[in-house]
């Protein structure tokens, strides 16, 4: 048996490969927001708002975590509808 049998009978795209891929991306993302909102209420705003109510900075802090928060599901859609298979088909040539 050649290294060439071996890796004609596997597809590329296996069910295992994606799931790990898209797990990978799930966790990164999560720990992605996760380290962006515990530096949002414990560092930003000492940094960003040191004169002032310390709950009032807090509050600024997060207000700048909130648009990234909520404009994830929109960008996923967009990318999803824009980035799929059918639109570089074609489009190949533009």
């Amino acid at each position: 048996m050649s290294l060439s049998s071996t890796v004609a009978d596997k597809p590329a795209n296996s069910t295992r490969r994606i799931l790990f891929a898209s797990l990978a991306g799930t966790a990164i993302e999560f720990f992605d927001f996760y380290i962006y909102a515990t530096a949002a209420v414990l560092v930003f705003p000492k940094l960003f708002f040191p004169a002032g109510d310390p709950a009032m900075a807090t509050l600024q802090s997060l207000a700048t975590f909130a648009p990234a928060f909520f404009a994830r599901p929109e960008g996923a859609a967009d990318f999803g509808f824009w980035l799929r298979a059918g639109f570089f088909r074609r489009c190949r040539g533009c």
